[in-house]
Order: C-alpha cells, then structure tokens, then sequence
C-alpha cells in the first residue's frame, strides 16, 4: 500500500497507462532547431501520458524521433510543424 498521496497519484497513473490505448508516431529530423524542439517539448508530450525517443543520429546527420501518445493525443499538439507520422 502506497504511504503518501504522491505514491497514490503516480500508482493511478501508471494503471491508467496501463488500460489506454498508445499509438506511435515517428519523424526523421535533421534540423538541430526541430530537434530542440523536441527535446524542449518532452515534459509536456510526459505530461499527457506520451513518451519521447530520440535515438542517436545518422551517418547523414538524420535523428529519428519516436512519439509514444495516448490515442486521441497527436503531435501536431506539441509540434504543429513538424513532420510526424503513424509508425
């Protein structure tokens, strides 16, 4: 049994996770600006459920950026310019 209200919240949240549906998303992004961006934006994607990958870069300098969102969340909330599509 959690022994704070903290404990509690972060407990709901993790089962209400656990019961939506996620959809994912990917964009391949090689302006470092869009990748700030990204990074800059990564608490509020957390804060709705989501969850940001970003792995390492190309060769090319290409980075491929993954969005975890919960369904009916999408990226162009977080990044209206940004090029992400269903994975």
């Amino acid at each position: 049994m959690p022994s704070n209200c903290g404990e509690v919240r972060q407990a709901a949240q993790e089962v209400r996770c656990a019961v939506m549906r996620m959809v994912t998303y990917q964009a391949m992004l090689s302006n470092p600006n869009n990748l700030a961006r990204v990074q800059a934006a990564r608490r509020g994607v957390e804060a709705a459920g989501g969850k940001v990958t970003i792995a390492p870069p190309t060769k090319e300098g290409m980075t491929l950026v993954t969005l975890l969102l919960p369904e009916g969340v999408f990226p162009a909330q977080f990044f209206p310019e940004l090029p992400f599509y269903p994975a």
